[in-house]
């Protein structure tokens, strides 16, 4: 930077070798959009492209760069969602309890929960916000959730305990217990399929992306779980887990690592 000047930006510069104390949100605005895209035609096709394309306009022409002091959340990989989610939830209408719902009298909601339309909560039910209860919901007796996101058409059967976690629309769980994990949608975990979310070492939680072990920086993480996926009953799945679309993993199964799409754990 130059005043309020951008001269260069730098993609995935590593820990410390930062340019300035800014950040790019990546949202650029062209007056004359002839002038990059000429010299983005010209600049040798490669993962950087665009950026270098951007540091040689700069050196060009006079780039301003205006600073949101707002609140943002990065969602580059799959255990993002969850940091995403909480964003969502601290920002949404507080204690809004739509029309059609239906909420037991002996149910307990405490803090700031949002029960969208037609949702249903069964007698004994807690939830604590903040948290999300979406539309066609259907939350059974004695289940706890907490600063989570039940999504359309979704149910949280008898007994089960949804912990920071994204349940993404018609999934159906049955006495299960979810600890910061992500379950993208159609996903059955059967009764008693336990989602661990802390490893016995206290260490960072690490997840494999292709051939690339990243960690989450996160002490707790369960498991991101794709679309269709099917547990039987009683799996463990070990915290850091990824499982791919539509895999089905045989009962009794204990899940770690990647589980890729389509396949069978027998």
């Amino acid at each position: 930077m130059e005043g309020t000047r951008a001269v260069d930006i730098l993609e995935k510069p590593g820990i410390g070798k930062q340019p300035s104390d800014l950040l790019n949100l990546v949202f650029h605005y062209f007056s004359e959009p002839q002038d990059f895209l000429s010299i983005l035609k010209k600049t040798p096709t490669s993962d950087q492209q665009y950026e270098i394309a951007l540091s040689n306009l700069m050196k060009q022409r006079h780039v301003d760069v205006l600073k949101y002091p707002g609140r943002w959340q990065k969602l580059k990989y799959a255990h993002h969602v969850l940091d995403m989610m909480q964003m969502l939830l601290d920002t949404k209408d507080s204690n809004h309890r739509a029309r059609t719902a239906y909420i037991s009298p002996h149910a307990v909601l405490e803090g700031n929960v949002f029960v969208d339309e037609d949702a249903h909560i069964d007698a004994y039910a807690v939830i604590k916000g903040p948290a999300y209860i979406g539309k066609g919901t259907k939350i059974g007796n004695h289940v706890l959730v907490r600063q989570s996101s039940i999504e359309a058409g979704s149910i949280v059967g008898f007994g089960s305990e949804v912990a920071r976690s994204y349940i993404g629309p018609n999934c159906m769980l049955h006495h299960n217990f979810v600890g910061d994990s992500v379950l993208e949608s159609d996903i059955n975990p059967s009764w008693g399929t336990t989602f661990a979310n802390w490893r016995l070492d206290n260490d960072n939680v690490k997840l494999k992306h292709l051939d690339e072990e990243i960690d989450s920086g996160k002490k707790k993480l369960g498991a991101i779980v794709a679309k269709g996926a099917f547990l039987g009953v009683n799996c463990s799945v070990m915290p850091g887990t990824t499982i791919g679309r539509d895999a089905k993993i045989f009962p009794n199964k204990v899940v770690k690592g990647t589980i890729g799409e389509g396949e069978v754990i027998k």
